[in-house]
């Protein structure tokens, strides 16, 4: 340790000379007259600093040193300025306040960059990378070492050059043991010591001793202590002479000559008692300095003190006075404010209240509105399709009449116009379901696309013969034969889509592509596409075709409430899902979207597949109650119970209904629920508390989003919307027999 406090001693040492070498007449002769009389200043200061911290009189070095600082503050980087922090940095490296030191060779470093000092860069980074070694940080102080030293060797200054690569080896031999690192930064000090005095040679041939001893090579380790000793002698350099007595030993031991080693261990010991009482005294001087240091401080800081205490007492005596009138004209102007604040509040109230009054009023109003329109739509809805039930069941079932085949277009055509009625009921049905998120709630289950599309290009037939249409649906063939998903929703969206195709197309050709997306675990993403060659759409009109109520115009050819696409977004967005739109505006459109389905792992084949060709004879004889009092819709279901051989009686109202409930034993009950003197539900109700196993099927035009509370607890079996598919319906009863 003794030899590292050595180097550092005399690093900071020529640092100050280097500094100092700047500084004479010719420092000043680029300065203004303020300048050169403040850098004289400084420079006096300089001398005075440096006399006492080689006295040992740190505080007063510190004091002048902030003194000399403060006073060249505002100005720019003057002659002896970098010295003087460089001496403040050393004396807390003195007191062992390295975190001091740090901040003022930093800011040392940081002046000497703005103003481009090279001299002043290359002495404050030496005096960082003594503090590094100092903090046992001998990477980073090594690294801060070479950054001067490129300085250095651009200044060829033979000083710093020996100073840096002296230092970089002495941290690899006594701090890191690593010899053969340290054999570059040895050479490269070696071209330089011989340019300098006898004080470095001595330091040198201890480091070098040092180097060769722990090299194994005694006899050069032995040469290089001797002669540093021999020199040391001469000057009387006694930290020399210590260090250079103490490898020596080593080197002796080493080279097994005990004797020698014993010799100088005892000159060495005598050595270290002399300097221990040399220590001693300076340690006692050193103790005293501070004393009177910490006296000074103590002095200075009561001063300080009782000159604070004076100005803090006249200070609180303007003070009470200001604040008392401050107090006085705040309160004021707080007691007009809160009269002001209090009036424009009392309006404020008033204002709110009646508003609230009037948005209270509009809400009930809206929701009175909402409920009524909800109302009106449920009820027009399921008058409208209870005689349309009848007319297309009527028509259904004159189709299939033999004696009618002359008049089959003429009823194909009465068929197709109740359709397109009841896909106009349908569609208002669906806005206002939708606009009242009744529909919001996804309906998840088993089924399969094919069957669907199967389904749905049948129930466009007639439509696609109207116009002269082909209609093809091209299956991508990784498409699985069931997925879970909404299959109501997407037969919507599809029929409103195919449907417009073919309304708006001529002897053309509509296509329906299904293609797989991406598979991603059992989630299979299915793009649809809707292409046909009819009219195009202009690309302005592109986005208002999908508002309520909004068609392109034309010469009056096509006709429509211009509801589908709109009902076809609004589904889409439930579904988490888009539709676009590509056409060129001449001819053509292509529709599509993306929905994501859940895949199955051993997907339940769907009973009512392959029911009706199987199983259309488990009706024969089955012995069913019609509960309806619509005498049309009596007549059509008769006629289809009748058609597929099945028993039946018919009842009036709910009242009739258990009548014969209760005298008969039927095998099923088709029961409507909105019917005079007994509706259904109460009919129901009344038959379960007699007879719980008899299956019983809602057959009505109530759609499902509008079942209330009133069918959450009613023990039904099923559920049939009409008018409905006959399919569906034979379907339905086969599966409750």
């Amino acid at each position: 340790m003794k030899i590292k406090l050595l180097v550092l001693l005399f690093l900071s040492a020529f640092t100050f000379t280097a500094f100092g070498q700047r500084v004479g007449n010719d420092g000043f002769e680029e300065l203004d007259e303020t300048e050169r009389n403040l850098a004289l200043v400084l420079q006096e200061f300089a001398t005075n600093i440096k006399e006492h911290y080689y006295a040992g009189n740190y505080a007063e070095t510190i004091s002048l040193s902030k003194k000399a600082l403060q006073i060249s503050k505002n100005t720019n980087p003057l002659p002896h300025q970098f010295e003087i922090r460089s001496f403040l940095g050393n004396t807390y490296l003195r007191l062992d306040d390295l975190t001091k030191a740090e901040s003022e060779f930093k800011e040392n470093l940081s002046e000497a960059k703005m103003s481009d000092n090279e001299e002043a860069i290359m002495g404050a980074t030496i005096d960082l990378g003594n503090l590094y070694r100092l903090q046992k940080k001998p990477e980073k102080a090594i690294s801060t070492f070479l950054e001067a030293g490129i300085i250095a060797e651009k200044r060829n200054d033979s000083k710093r050059i020996f100073i840096i690569n002296y230092n970089i080896a002495e941290i690899y031999i006594i701090d890191e043991k690593n010899y053969s690192l340290a054999t570059n930064y040895i050479n490269k000090a070696e071209e330089h010591v011989g340019k300098l005095d006898i004080f470095f040679e001595e330091a040198f041939g201890i480091i070098k001793g040092y180097y060769y001893l722990n090299s194994e090579n005694v006899e050069k380790s032995i040469f290089h202590f001797e002669k540093s000793i021999s020199s040391a002698k001469k000057f009387n350099h006694i930290d020399e002479l210590t260090n250079a007595y103490a490898g020596l030993v080593d080197a002796y031991e080493l080279a097994g000559n005990d004797k020698a080693s014993l010799r100088t261990y005892k000159l060495l010991d005598s050595l270290k008692r002399k300097q221990f009482s040399i220590d001693k005294e300076e340690y006692k001087q050193n103790i005293d300095i501070k004393q009177q240091n910490e006296q000074i401080k103590q002095k200075l800081k009561s001063s300080q003190l009782e000159n604070a205490l004076i100005k803090e007492r006249i200070f609180r005596n303007n003070i009470v006075f200001y604040g008392v009138l401050l107090v006085i004209i705040v309160l004021s102007i707080l007691l007009f404010s809160l009269w002001k604040a209090s009036k424009k509040r009392r309006k404020l109230i008033l204002d709110l209240k009646h508003k609230n009054e009037k948005y209270l009023e509009a809400k009930e109003q809206s929701e009175k509105l909402a409920k009524a329109k909800s109302k009106f739509f449920s009820t027009i809805t399921h008058d409208l399709r209870t005689p349309l039930y009848g007319i297309i069941g009527l028509t259904n079932t004159l189709v299939d009449e033999p004696e009618l085949k002359c008049y089959q277009h003429e009823i194909k055509t009465l068929k197709f116009s109740a359709d397109y009625l009841l896909a106009l009921i349908n569609d208002l049905l669906h806005v206002n379901k939708i606009d009242s998120k009744k529909g919001a709630i996804l309906d998840y289950q088993q089924f399969s696309i094919r069957q669907l599309m199967a389904d749905l290009v049948e129930s466009l037939q007639y439509m696609k013969t109207q116009n002269n249409n082909t209609l093809e649906v091209v299956f991508d063939e990784k498409i699985p034969n069931y997925v879970v998903g909404d299959r109501l929703r997407l037969s919507q969206i599809l029929m409103n889509l195919m449907a417009n195709a073919l309304k708006f197309t001529h002897s053309g050709n509509i296509k329906t592509y299904i293609k797989t997306q991406k598979i991603v675990e059992d989630k299979i993403s299915i793009k649809f596409e809707i292409e046909d060659d009819g009219i195009g759409i202009p690309k302005g009109k592109q986005e208002l075709i999908f508002e309520e109520f909004h068609q392109i115009e034309n010469t009056g050819t096509f006709h429509g409430t211009g509801l589908g696409l709109n009902i076809v977004s609004k589904l889409l967005n439930q579904m988490e899902s888009k539709i676009y739109l590509e056409s060129d505006g001449l001819k053509g459109s292509m529709f599509y979207f993306t929905i994501e389905f859940s895949l199955l792992n051993s997907p339940k084949e769907s009973k009512t597949d392959n029911l009706l060709a199987e199983n259309i004879k488990v009706l024969d004889g089955k012995k069913v109650l019609i509960v309806e009092d619509n005498i049309i819709n009596q007549l059509v279901t008769k006629k289809i119970l009748s058609k597929y051989k099945m028993d039946f009686d018919v009842a009036n109202n709910g009242l009739e209904a258990v009548e014969f409930a209760h005298k008969i034993e039927y095998d099923l009950i088709l029961m409507d629920i909105n019917m005079p003197v007994m509706d259904g539900i109460i009919a129901t109700e009344k038959i379960r508390v007699f007879n719980e196993m008899v299956p019983i099927i809602l057959l009505t035009a109530v759609d499902l989003q509008d079942f209330d509370e009133r069918f959450q607890n009613l023990k039904y079996d099923d559920v049939i919307i009409k008018p409905y598919a006959m399919n569906s319906f034979l379907g339905t009863l086969i599966k409750h027999f």
